[in-house]
């Protein structure tokens, strides 16, 4: 009667066609490195955020792009979801807010006129604030 085989019987091991966690995690050779410049030590790190005012037909949706948009230094600080929105609400939104807006995101479900019309106001308070426009 043939007996059973055990690891003893075997002759050779077969090697794993995995590489091994250690292989995965290991650099590329050679290690490229991007060219940095030295950092100055007197420059503080810039730890304050940029504040937003999103106009928004969703709030959900608003919440969410606060979300994904606080580890890249935006911080919302207000949703005005009022439709359709006025001229005199969106001015009256960007005073109110403290601190006040940098940025103003507007939400895709407004026309390219409505969008337009938020253009102008923002213009106007980034002029009264004394803080020049930017696009994001």
């Amino acid at each position: 009667m043939p007996r059973d085989r055990t690891s003893d019987d075997i002759d050779h091991v077969i090697p794993d066609p995995k590489p091994s966690n250690a292989a995965k995690m290991r650099p590329p050779d050679p290690w490229p490195l991007p060219d940095y410049e030295p950092m100055d030590i007197k420059q503080p790190f810039r730890t304050a955020t940029i504040p937003i005012l999103t106009l928004g037909r969703h709030r959900p949706i608003a919440q969410t792009i606060a979300a994904v948009l606080a580890p890249h230094g935006f911080s919302v600080n207000g949703i005005l979801d009022i439709d359709p929105y006025t001229s005199k609400e969106l001015a009256g939104g960007l005073r109110v807010l403290e601190p006040r807006p940098q940025a103003l995101l507007i939400g895709g479900g407004y026309t390219d006129q409505e969008a337009g019309q938020a253009e102008i106001v923002f213009d106007e308070y980034k002029k009264d604030v004394g803080w020049r426009r930017a696009r994001l």
